[in-house]
């Protein structure tokens, strides 16, 4: 068992350093943003944004998870995932920028204080970015994390690069930034496919039979929890543009922004135990041993993180991002329970998807989902930003309790051995850096 923990710990940390290279260049964009653009520029862009990110999330019909289940356990080669990906890709491109259009013709409301020009890049946005989680899941069901890694700092590379020359001549438009965005993801996408196309150049198609319907079926089972988790992380965001417009929005962003960087542990570690775990869904033994000890050491290790973000936000937030950013403080603060208690509940999900029941996550996320926007809808009128903050915080709590729920139904694996860290963990961790 011990060099299972070795080896993943190997892979997880050179994720985390990819994590921590990419959030840097996120948050220090994130800066530059809010300094030329103030807080209604801040909040336009990220509204705008809401557009792709919504088209991606909600048309993406569990591709890329199903791709890393059946590549990981063997059940599809390589090359018959990616041909049934580029078809069912161009597909939801093709639906997805016809639906945009409708929106953005008929619903601008939707997207209060952002203009037309904006909407018409954000959705241009689309398409590049669908393509590129699609193809990235490939690399990681090939669990080629070190590829995986350079590739994904690719974009946000790109970004900063092509952001600098709007910082420097002072850009008066927040739409430049979008087409900035635009022009990284294009490009990051090429060189994506090109790679993909030279390890796949050699390769034979082994397995008969069609894939895209055993892709379609254990994607649609994951893709109703991947659009409700997405509503829970973002319909905070978009109801607080509605209700209190885009300077307010722009607050929220930065402090929700900050608040996820406290994620990369955990985003790290799925990426590589979501492959994993699929492999291992043969020993259930091992896996109810794993799934636990990774929970428990994420949370613990978040938890810590959150702690030191608290102590300096107060000072720190405002110094870096201006004075006009005093407000992101107080529901940077309220989310912050709520990231840890996210932080162990994607191991948890990881977990029950390796098992072969991703619907189990999908009812969970959906009930979590209704509880967040009917609790923003409540509080954010009244309170404001920690309104929302304080809603979304408890949603993360209540899935991460469900998902507990679900590991002792699924491996009668105790809820307390996923949140307190053991003697046994202090063991492992004197071998990992022995």
């Amino acid at each position: 068992m011990f060099h299972v923990f070795r080896h993943l710990a190997h892979k997880i940390g050179f994720t985390i350093g990819r994590q921590v290279s990419a959030g840097l260049l996120a948050l220090i964009s994130l800066i530059l943003i809010a300094r030329l653009y103030g807080p209604v520029g801040s909040g336009t862009i990220a509204v705008a944004l809401l557009l792709p990110n919504t088209l991606v999330t909600f048309l993406s019909l569990g591709i890329a998870p199903a791709n890393v289940y059946f590549i990981a356990s063997s059940q599809v080669s390589v090359l018959k995932a990616f041909r049934t990906t580029l078809r069912l890709g161009g597909l939801i491109c093709c639906a997805g920028t016809a639906i945009g259009i409708v929106v953005i013709y008929q619903c601008p409301h939707w997207f209060t204080g952002v203009s037309p020009s904006a909407l018409w890049l954000s959705l241009a946005i689309f398409p590049p970015t669908l393509f590129s989680g699609l193809i990235c899941g490939l690399f990681q069901a090939q669990q080629d994390f070190e590829l995986l890694n350079k590739l994904s700092l690719l974009q946000p590379s790109i970004q900063f690069v092509l952001f600098l020359p709007l910082i420097l001549f002072r850009s008066p438009n927040p739409s430049w930034v979008l087409l900035a965005i635009l022009v990284s993801h294009i490009a990051a996408l090429g060189v994506c496919f090109c790679i993909l196309k030279l390890k796949l150049k050699d390769q034979l198609d082994i397995y008969p039979g069609t894939y895209m319907r055993k892709a379609l079926s254990y994607g649609g089972r994951t893709y109703l929890d991947g659009v409700f988790a997405f509503v829970n992380n973002k319909a905070d965001v978009f109801l607080v543009n509605i209700f209190l417009g885009p300077a307010s929005a722009g607050l929220y962003v930065v402090a929700v922004n900050v608040a996820e960087r406290l994620w990369i542990l955990a985003q790290a570690s799925t990426v590589v135990i979501a492959p994993k775990l699929s492999e291992l869904s043969v020993n259930p033994k091992l896996m109810d041993e794993l799934t636990p000890s990774l929970s428990r050491w994420i949370l613990a290790a978040t938890s810590v993180s959150a702690l030191l973000v608290a102590v300096i936000t107060p000072s720190l937030l405002p110094f870096v991002f201006g004075l006009h950013f005093q407000g992101s403080v107080s529901p940077l603060l309220y989310l912050l329970p709520g990231i840890i208690a996210g932080s162990a509940s994607r191991i948890l999900a990881a977990d029950v998807a390796a098992r072969g029941r991703p619907e189990l996550n999908m009812v969970a996320t959906v009930f979590v989902a209704v509880i967040n926007v009917t609790l923003n809808i409540l509080l954010i009128p009244s309170f404001g930003l920690s309104g929302a903050a304080v809603a979304t915080t408890i949603s993360y709590a209540t899935i991460l309790a469900l998902r507990l729920w679900m590991q002792f139904c699924l491996a009668r694996v105790s809820p307390i051995s996923c949140i307190f860290l053991q003697p046994s963990d202090l063991r492992k961790i004197k071998q990992l850096f022995g």
